[in-house]
């Protein structure tokens, strides 16, 4: 026969149960909703996958090509204009890449401007000026002796050829000389002036090569 359970015991066996079903019950509950979080999240992956990401890369597509069409249309712009105008669109442009310090793009505006125009010393110094940045100094001294050839008697040619030619080292000292006692006869004031005031050809005249030439001439 079956014991009989005291009243306590039963009490006790019917609270056990009740804590175990409301435990599963609890348990189910959380499974339930992690389920549905799961599923609420592949939703959402699903719609970005499916529609955002295409959205997006569509936008993305339309502004490449937005781009690239304006781009297109300045070319062609520019190739439709008169060639002087073409030129001093290609200059202006130039000089303000260089003064955003794009020295890269700037340099090829301005090769364009001298393929099509190569009698303008300007196009050749300010490209120059974006060699000796770009820390191509060997192009910048060739680009100063194409200036001075343009503009004997002009600041601008000397002034690149000089710097270029210290950045270059000493085997370059001698040119440099050269350079410097060449402008000393070749350009006169005010140009003279524009020369030996610019910062970096100012530090050249303290080489020793130069040291005496910096006294005769009195450059502070």
């Amino acid at each position: 026969m079956l014991k009989e359970l005291s009243e306590y015991e039963s009490a006790t066996l019917i609270q056990r149960e009740k804590g175990t079903r409301e435990l599963t019950e609890r348990t189910l509950a959380v499974i339930g909703y992690m389920v549905t979080m799961i599923s609420i999240s592949a939703v959402i992956v699903g719609v970005v996958v499916g529609i955002v990401f295409p959205i997006v890369n569509n936008i993305r597509i339309a502004k490449v090509w937005k781009f690239k069409k304006q781009t297109d249309d300045l070319g062609d712009r520019l190739h439709s204009m008169d060639k002087t105008i073409r030129v001093q669109a290609y200059y202006a442009a130039g000089i303000a890449l260089f003064s955003s310090e794009q020295y890269g793009k700037a340099k090829r505006l301005l090769s364009a401007a001298t393929d099509e125009i190569p009698s303008n010393s300007d196009y050749y110094y300010t490209r120059g000026r974006c060699y000796l940045e770009l820390n191509d100094n060997l192009k910048a001294l060739n680009d100063g002796a194409r200036c001075i050839e343009l503009g004997k008697n002009e600041a601008n040619g000397y002034i690149l050829s000089a710097i270029s030619c210290a950045r270059l080292g000493k085997k370059y000292i001698s040119r440099l000389v050269k350079i410097v006692k060449t402008a000393l006869s070749n350009i006169e004031s005010p140009e003279w002036s524009l020369f030996v005031s610019d910062k970096e050809v100012k530090r050249l005249f303290n080489f020793p090569a130069l040291k005496d030439l910096k006294k005769k001439l009195g450059v502070d």
